[in-house]
């Protein structure tokens, strides 16, 4: 290894710290993004069984 190479090998570090650092600041906002979607919608009060012979008597 040449000197410049040695003197530059922190700086190549220090970056890679900082750049994960950022990576992973960015992917837990995303996470809590992600969080706040709907991930699907609860029915309630509907007889899903009878919703899902209607469709299929119409299907037929």
């Amino acid at each position: 290894m040449d000197r410049e190479t040695i003197i530059n090998f922190p700086r190549k570090i220090l970056k890679f710290v900082i750049a994960a650092k950022i990576i992973t600041k960015i992917g837990r906002a995303v996470r809590r993004i992600y969080l706040f979607i709907p991930k699907f919608d609860k029915i309630t009060g509907i007889d899903t069984d009878k919703l899902v012979e209607n469709h299929i008597s119409k299907e037929m």
